[in-house]
């Protein structure tokens, strides 16, 4: 009798990717518990939550720092300094501190999103097969995130921010038109995810009609 040699199973080329997402996701995960944890039993911040005294930069005016009618400008409790143009409030409202959380998180939620798509986009590839028609779903749906989460979560920050500065000036100035802004790196990534997706499919649909012809 001769032994037979036992054939080695094909490495799957997706499963470095995969596992490196996967922990990625866990330390993420364990980041945002933890800094929650810290957050409600202690004195950490998250996001913007929990923070007591909240400074935003405005870069609109130039001021004389020997200006004496430099603090009538603004609120009581507002501080303000000559570096750009840092303002502080020491005791915020509950609306300045929504408004400051919308400065961050939208962008937070975008990136976080997009690694949980991205991350079950790989392992479905790594299970089902690249050519598989899940995946091209997959892969549409986080170039939309992309393309449209980079004009959406910029704007919304850039909303919040300029209202936030606002409120801290006794006399409002508002531009809504100022508000509009887009991250061009995102939008291009999920523009090109979109390109992908859609050669994807060709390939897709070729394969399946050579199946069907076999």
């Amino acid at each position: 009798m001769t032994a037979t040699p036992l054939r080695r199973a094909a490495r799957n080329p997706l499963r470095p990717l995969d596992v490196t997402l996967d922990v990625l996701v866990k330390v993420m995960t364990s980041f945002l518990v933890l800094s929650s944890l810290t957050m409600v039993f202690g004195s950490g911040t998250l996001l913007g939550f929990g923070e007591r005294t909240i400074c935003v930069r405005d870069d609109s005016p130039s001021f004389d720092s020997g200006a004496d009618h430099l603090p009538s400008l603004f609120k009581p409790g507002v501080v303000a300094s000559q570096s750009g143009l840092s303002l502080c409030v020491n005791d915020p409202s509950f609306g300045q501190r929504a408004l400051n959380v919308a400065t961050q998180l939208p962008s937070f939620v975008l990136y976080f999103a997009a690694i949980l798509m991205l991350w079950r986009l790989v392992r479905h590839a790594a299970q089902a097969g690249p050519f598989h028609p899940g995946n091209v779903r997959r892969l549409q749906v986080l170039g939309w995130w992309l393309a449209v989460g980079g004009v959406v979560a910029k704007t919304a920050e850039e909303a919040a921010r300029t209202s936030l500065i606002d409120g801290m000036y006794r006399t409002a100035d508002l531009d809504p038109l100022g508000w509009f802004g887009f991250q061009f790196s995102l939008v291009l990534t999920g523009l090109g995810l979109l390109a992908v997706a859609r050669i994807l499919r060709m390939g897709v649909e070729m394969r399946e009609d050579l199946e069907g012809t076999v």
